[in-house]
């Protein structure tokens, strides 16, 4: 790997073990040798690079060879990638803030199965992307892209999305060309707003089963009528409540809610997804000086009556301890804020065992019933 003030070339060699254990050691306070084994490092090839530039020969969850050139090279604006039609690369992040020019080069990685390219800079995809016929996951995060490029809809493997949605001047299109990924399981929407509306051919992707959101507003009036919606994750900063076709999302699985300003009561509807498993409604900070209107008893009593619960996570929003033995398939529950320790005789109405992360009362709440386990 060698650099210059904005441009960066990445060669990459394959290695045996040894010449990646000396590289290493020459990384002073930037790896513990001690934490690699010796499979792990048999079974990596690694790219070529100096000393003296920072490299992440791991990254978590990616048990094959990975790449990681990120906010580290925050002067570069091109980036160039030699010999990698060869490799064995599968995670590629290329998120440089001032990276002008997507690295054509990129499409030469043909066992690529995630690639993460968030910067501030480029607008728009050549067309070649389609070169990469195993790619699983794709990330823009705000990138300001425009469009898609034609041959987008060629990606047959592709299953997740992450997308920065205000910058895309023709919404219509792009969900057509979505809907022709016969994979695509996983949406996420950047920097959506108020002046957000998803059109009709959102409906198209029927096969969708998890969507996400980041941004402040958003209409949610198509969403509802996803049938096959499991999961919806909302970071909307001015989200307030959902409406009662709420009910309609039968499937819903899985729902987090955080970061809003002005989280208002949920509707009594959200009771009627019988399938919900997960629940988390926090807010990761303080929300004094906030408008929220959120009812602490309003919505505990909501949620005792979600009858197939396993995970709960609490904070921020809520005063008081939620009765969490009211919710018998209760498998883990969080709660982030103060609370009184509760009643002895709550606390042995619990049957089976639950993990639990209620900081340091957790271990008396232990000894009172051992179903209850603690995560410290």
């Amino acid at each position: 790997m060698s650099s210059q003030e904005d441009y960066l070339v990445i060669e990459y060699t394959k290695c045996n073990e040894k010449y990646i254990a000396e590289k290493i050691k020459g990384f002073d306070c930037e790896f513990d040798i001690e934490t690699i084994s010796k499979e792990y490092i048999e079974y990596k090839l690694s790219p070529f690079f100096h000393a003296d530039e920072r490299y992440s020969l791991i990254h978590e969850g990616i048990n094959k060879d990975s790449i990681e050139i990120n906010f580290n090279y925050n002067k570069v604006n091109k980036v160039e990638l030699i010999n990698f039609e060869n490799s064995d690369i599968k995670y590629l992040n290329l998120s440089i803030p001032d990276l002008s020019v997507f690295p054509a080069s990129v499409f030469k990685i043909k066992h690529l199965e995630e690639l993460d390219l968030t910067n501030d800079s480029y607008d728009n995809l050549p067309i070649g992307i389609s070169k990469l016929k195993k790619l699983k996951r794709l990330s823009f995060g705000h990138t300001p892209i425009k469009k898609l490029p034609k041959d987008f809809k060629k990606l047959r493997k592709l299953e997740y999305l992450n997308i920065n949605f205000s910058s895309i001047e023709d919404k219509e299109t792009f969900f057509e060309t979505l809907a022709l990924l016969p994979n695509l399981k996983s949406l996420e929407l950047w920097s959506v707003d108020s002046e957000t509306k998803l059109p009709e051919s959102f409906l198209k992707l029927k096969r969708l089963k998890r969507f996400s959101l980041v941004g402040s507003e958003f209409d949610f009036t198509l969403v509802y009528q996803l049938k096959n919606l499991e999961e919806l994750d909302l970071s909307l900063s001015s989200f307030q409540d959902f409406s009662p076709e709420i009910k309609k999302l039968k499937n819903l699985k899985w729902l987090s809610i955080t970061n809003s300003h002005y989280l208002k009561n949920l509707p009594s509807e959200l009771a009627l997804l019988k399938k919900l498993k997960y629940l988390k409604i926090d807010y990761f900070g303080s929300v004094i000086g906030y408008g929220y209107k959120i009812k602490t008893n309003d919505t505990y009593n909501l949620i005792s009556k979600l009858e197939n619960l396993e995970d709960l996570h609490l904070g921020d929003y809520f005063e008081g301890l939620y009765p969490f033995w009211k919710n018998p398939k209760l498998k883990y529950f969080r709660f982030d804020e103060n609370y009184t320790f509760p009643k002895p005789e709550d606390l042995k109405k619990i049957k089976n065992k639950i993990n639990v992360d209620l900081g340091w009362q957790c271990g008396k709440m232990n000894k009172i019933n051992p179903n209850i386990i603690c995560n410290y």
